[in-house]
C-alpha cells in the first residue's frame, strides 16, 4: 500500500456545506473523497439566540421537543444526504453538527441524540460542533463535560 493509499480528502458542496447543494457537486473519479455536509436543521431551533444571525434572538425558547414530525423533518433530510451518497458511491461525513447553547439544554440533548443516532444508522459518521464554545459540551474555566450531551453523544455501555 502506497502512503498516498492511506490518505482521504474531505470535499463538500457550496453554501457551507448545505445538504441542499449535493445535486450540484461534481467529483473526480477518485475514491478517496471523502463528502462533508453540515447539519444545522431546524435552523431556527439550532440557532436560537446567535449572536452573529440577525433575528436569532427572535427565536428563543424554541424546544425541540422530538415529536415524530420533528423526527421526520430531520431524517428527511439526513437520509436525503445518504441517498446522494449510495447513488454517487462516496462516504458522507456529517462534519458538523450541534446546537447552540441558547436552546435548553433538553432540547440540545434530544436533538444532538436522534442526529447522531440516525447518522450513524444511514452510514454516515459524524463530529460534533464544537468542544467547548458556544456549541460546546465541555466548560473549560470549570474543567467539566456537560455530562447530559456527552451521553447524548456518546451513550453509555
Amino acid at each position: 500500500m502506497t502512503l498516498a493509499a492511506l490518505h482521504f480528502q474531505i470535499v463538500g458542496p457550496t453554501s457551507w456545506n448545505s445538504t441542499n447543494a449535493l445535486p450540484g457537486l461534481v467529483l473526480p473519479d477518485d475514491p478517496q473523497l471523502i463528502v462533508t455536509v453540515h447539519f444545522y436543521e431546524a435552523f431556527r431551533f439550532t440557532h436560537q439566540g446567535a449572536e452573529w444571525v440577525s433575528g436569532a434572538d427572535a427565536w428563543l425558547d424554541t424546544p425541540w421537543l422530538g415529536t415524530d414530525s420533528d423526527k421526520a423533518f430531520l431524517l428527511d433530510i439526513l437520509a436525503t444526504a445518504a441517498g446522494w451518497g449510495d447513488v454517487h458511491q462516496r462516504p458522507i461525513f456529517v462534519g458538523e453538527f450541534g446546537a447552540y447553547s441558547r436552546a435548553d439544554i433538553f432540547s440540545r440533548v434530544r436533538w444532538t441524540d436522534f442526529v447522531a443516532r440516525e447518522a450513524e444508522r444511514l452510514g454516515m459518521s459524524w463530529a460534533h460542533w464544537e468542544f467547548m464554545s458556544g456549541f460546546g459540551l465541555y466548560n473549560l474555566q470549570n474543567d467539566t463535560w456537560d455530562e447530559l450531551l456527552k451521553a447524548a453523544l456518546v451513550p453509555p455501555a
